[in-house]
């Protein structure tokens, strides 16, 4: 009797969520690596629209918004730039073109590199 040695290669595999499916508040500060603070100041200042529950009024994220709120974070987090402070030092209208367009520009450049 021989016994065969299989050779089996297990990866972890990265988690893509659901595309058709959103997630509740808690849920998504998790997947985008941010406190549900800053999450809640995204929402307050634009950056992200998230879904709205018409019974239990709670906010609710798709896959986009969660994309979005991962960009934010990097952005935050490894390029230095604070949102918040845009939005405080111009004129309402203004801050998320101006702050739209850096953080487009980071993110293309970040596309274009990978």
């Amino acid at each position: 009797m021989k016994l065969r040695k299989e050779n089996v290669t297990r990866t972890l595999q990265r988690f893509e969520p659901d595309p058709d499916a959103t997630y509740p508040l808690d849920i998504a500060a998790h997947l985008a690596h941010m406190p549900r603070h800053d999450v809640l100041l995204c929402c307050k200042h634009r950056l992200v629209i998230p879904r709205i529950d018409a019974t239990y009024g709670g906010y609710s994220f798709d896959l986009k918004a969660i994309r979005t709120l991962q960009h934010i974070q990097y952005l935050r987090a490894d390029c230095g730039i604070n949102f918040t402070e845009c939005h405080a030092d111009l004129h309402p209208w203004a801050a998320p073109l101006i702050c739209g367009k850096v953080a487009s520009d980071v993110v293309g450049a970040l596309h274009e590199g990978a």
